[in-house]
């Protein structure tokens, strides 16, 4: 049974063999990001989303999401907050040859 996956802001069907690799990559982009600007202490979770290939040059194109959890004065959770977001290009093989803001460690 085919999964529908929601890729670049549209929904797309799993089945077709050009869109697994770009999926199966989303992880791994996400971690060398995290890797990369390093855990801030608050730290709640990072996400990567395909968004297309570029054609001329093949890179594979994503957006990574970094959100961090903030506390209130008794030191319990009570919001969650995009606080970096990156567009990422990587090779075929999903090594990260591109980044815009660059990839600097800004955490612990």
């Amino acid at each position: 049974m085919a999964l529908k996956v929601k890729y670049g802001g549209k929904v797309r069907d799993t089945d077709k063999e050009e869109e697994k690799p770009q999926k199966k990559f989303c992880e791994s982009v996400a971690y060398a990001v995290k890797d990369a600007i390093g855990k801030s202490p608050d730290f709640f979770r990072i996400s990567a989303s395909f968004l297309y290939i570029n054609e001329s040059t093949g890179e594979h194109r994503y957006r990574v999401n970094v959100m961090r959890a903030f506390t209130n004065g008794l030191g319990m959770p009570d919001r969650v907050k995009m606080t970096d977001s990156y567009f990422v290009s990587t090779d075929g093989d999903g090594k990260i040859v591109d980044s815009n803001p660059p990839l600097v460690k800004k955490y612990g």
